[in-house]
């Protein structure tokens, strides 16, 4: 691989289990530090920084031209749409990650991976396991699930935006940190959170996912290559 460009990370550090099997630390990331909170797929209004956001994210995209692109985002703004969200609405965010995706894929030449909405913690969990070490107690991870972002029409539009890009392809952590079907935020074996209050994975959570992008990365083909 020649090079790879992250449009968004979970983390601003280099030590994330892609930057080190891709050599990323090697690039520069003040496109990505430019654009931190900000969306890829849709404009972010309520961070006056990211109003030429998708500018900066074309701009590098285009400047290095990578073989592989990865597509790290927390989509805030769909996982914020309301359930009453009509087909029409929906539409429109599919069309506009659409054409994002269709700008991005003329200038990476194999393969963007697309990272999938996952489900987000209530604002508390941190505490509520913390409470845990003074007083024992059983937590259900399922009441740590926050119900309130809208998973599922989330997860909807980002499945039919990647299907209209014959380059792209979803990548999914949620069968990694799933046990029971639900979706683990704090480990019990090793009694230690795998994601942080910001939504950032911690260094166990890094450490889970070290095989997951080694595979990829390992299986990488330039296909599109003449």
């Amino acid at each position: 691989m020649e090079r790879t460009w992250i449009a968004k990370l979970f983390t601003p550090t280099c030590k994330t289990p892609l930057q080190e099997k891709s050599g990323l630390c090697e690039l520069p990331l003040t496109s990505a530090q430019l654009t931190k909170g900000c969306e890829v797929f849709t404009q972010t209004e309520d961070l006056w920084h990211c109003k030429n956001s998708s500018k900066v994210y074309r701009k590098a995209i285009r400047e290095f031209k990578p073989d592989v692109l990865f597509v790290l985002s927390r989509y805030l703004k769909t996982m914020q749409l309301p359930r009453s969200t009509d087909h029409a609405t929906a539409d429109k965010y599919v069309l506009e990650g659409a054409n994002v995706l269709r700008n991005f894929s003329r200038f990476v030449s194999d393969k963007i991976f697309v990272l999938h909405a996952i489900p987000r913690p209530v604002l508390d969990f941190e505490a509520q396991y913390l409470q845990t070490i003074t007083k024992p107690r059983h937590i259900d991870p399922t009441t740590i699930v926050n119900k309130v972002p809208n998973l599922r029409l989330a997860r909807e539009i980002l499945e039919r935006t990647v299907k209209s890009c014959r380059k792209c392809a979803l990548i999914d952590y949620t069968p990694l940190f799933t046990i029971n079907g639900t979706f683990r935020f704090f480990d019990e074996h090793f009694k230690i959170f795998n994601l942080n209050g910001y939504w950032h994975f911690t260094p166990l959570g890094l450490h889970k996912l070290r095989p997951f992008y080694k595979n990829i990365c390992n299986n990488i083909t330039k296909s599109n290559k003449q």
